[in-house]
């Protein structure tokens, strides 16, 4: 029942408060005096405890997630952490992130940590039409494999990552570390044991300290980055150092260096393909692609002026509705073109005007040639101004991210491309979804149009005015 999302949502004031994670201890009933006893035949006696390390191999991991998520208790993401596992006993899932690291090759110089994340719920987007909410909820099934929906919202439940610390290893190269494929960072079947890791001789000089692969999928590009790079570095955040070297794949622009740079990252190694010793290894890749704590915490790393400004500007103060084309040939990927577009603009800035508010639609094309070679210039851009991000589902509409709570976020998605990425991450901002979601125009593949009146509706009615439903904690029980 929704009566049992507890509402955690982020105001824009930033003002929060840690969860008290409580657990009821369980015992066995005594056996009734007044009952014969069975006699059964004697059993082993049940294996020993086990534990990953006692004490780990750095007394520093051992309450490091801890420390880190205290030191930073008054930001968003403190709200959302997750509960570190770090000792492997007999009851303990042999699966677990302690457990696999008891049976690795050195399990000696290994550490593993589960981090079980809490359950949440996001607001379905708003619509113009009851057909475009049938056809979105129809397409939910593309990711029953983390989400459910129930009452109004999409909930997100079960979700586990898993962090390793190797000590004194070699670590060889194989292959390319930015393909699309299961066994990359944050696929389902990322594994430790996928990469090539031997002791490091005694009395060697390591070359490098700590060092973390992030070896996800186009990790080269701006949106790719973003949505999966940032979230394994965020994960991971509490075992590096500021001198960790990040192993990752094939270069890429100037933003993309420059969102290393601001994260924290000042030694990237592109494509490794010699053999190189660390002191420490931390593999990560089994990093959740959706949730509100490595969404957020990925922000707090890259100081996003929204995170530190308190409170910050509210959206009524932003005038500039930023209009993201597919159709000025400017994408990596072709498609996804609104075939009406002029009308589209058109309608949008004749609402501009009858609102006489004083915004302004702006189109990405100019923005981005203005701060392509500048990040901080296009982040504070987009913050100081930007109200609304609109357009087709795409690359493009990531940078929404950039413009803080309360923005709000209109997508235009073909019912041939279904895509809930742009939705979960505006929602977890605390920004407002709306979707148009129609068939693909006449004989192309995922072409549209979009009638201008949808548009407009939206718009009108949300423009500059925060959403009432939020992104919510979930729980299983009535809270007491």
């Amino acid at each position: 029942m929704l009566g049992r999302l507890l509402l955690a949502g982020i105001s824009l004031t930033m003002l929060w408060c840690l969860l008290a994670l409580m657990r009821d201890g369980l015992s066995e009933p005594l056996p009734s005096p007044d009952l014969p006893s069975p006699t059964l035949p004697p059993s082993p006696p049940p294996p020993p405890p086990r534990f990953a390390f006692n004490p780990p191999p750095d007394p520093r991991y051992a309450s490091a997630f801890e420390e880190d998520t205290l030191a930073h208790a008054s930001l968003p993401s403190s709200v959302f952490a997750p509960m570190v596992v770090r000792d492997c006993t007999h009851l303990t899932p042999a699966w677990f992130a302690p457990c696999v690291a008891l049976r690795a090759p050195f399990s000696d110089q290994t550490y593993g940590e589960e981090l079980v994340y809490p359950d949440f719920g996001l607001p379905v987007p708003l619509f113009a039409k009851e057909e475009h909410a049938e056809r979105w909820q129809e397409g939910l099934r593309s990711i029953a494999d983390r989400a459910i929906y129930r009452d109004g919202y999409v909930v997100y439940k079960s979700q586990h990552g898993q962090n390793f610390v190797v000590s004194n290893v070699v670590y060889t190269p194989e292959g390319y570390l930015d393909t699309w494929n299961g066994h990359a960072c944050t696929g389902p079947n990322a594994r430790l044991g996928d990469l090539k890791l031997d002791p490091a001789p005694p009395m060697v000089n390591t070359t490098r300290g700590t060092a973390l692969v992030v070896n996800s999928p186009d990790s080269w590009s701006f949106q790719h980055w973003l949505d999966r790079a940032a979230h394994v570095i965020a994960q991971s955040a509490h075992l590096t150092r500021a001198s960790a070297t990040a192993l990752t794949g094939k270069r890429g622009n100037e933003l993309v260096e420059a969102l290393w740079h601001r994260i924290g990252y000042s030694d990237v190694v592109h494509r490794p393909e010699t053999q190189m010793t660390f002191d420490a290894l931390v593999f990560s890749c089994k990093a959740v692609l959706i949730h509100p704590f490595l969404s957020w915490r990925a922000l707090e790393l890259l100081q996003l002026p929204f995170i530190r400004e308190v409170p910050p500007s509210p959206p009524a103060s932003k005038t500039t509705v930023l209009y993201m084309s597919r159709s000025d040939g400017s994408t990596a990927n072709a498609g996804r073109n609104v075939l009406n577009e002029p009308d589209v603009i058109a309608g949008v800035e004749s609402l501009l005007q009858v609102r006489d508010r004083g915004e302004t639609l702006a189109h990405w094309s100019n923005i981005h040639a203005l701060f392509e070679h500048d990040l901080d210039g296009l982040i504070n851009y987009m913050w100081r101004n930007v109200s609304a991000v609109i357009g087709p589902h795409g690359g493009a509409l990531i940078n929404h991210r950039f413009a803080g709570p309360g923005t709000m976020v209109l997508g235009f998605l073909p019912t041939t491309h279904m895509s809930y990425l742009n939705y979960e991450e505006t929602s977890m901002l605390n920004q407002t979804y709306a979707a148009i979601v129609v068939d693909p125009a006449g004989q192309s593949v995922d072409d549209m149009m979009i009638d201008p009146a949808d548009v407009t509706v939206l718009l009108n009615a949300h423009l500059g005015k925060p959403r009432r439903e939020n992104l919510v904690l979930s729980y299983q029980w009535d809270r007491e």
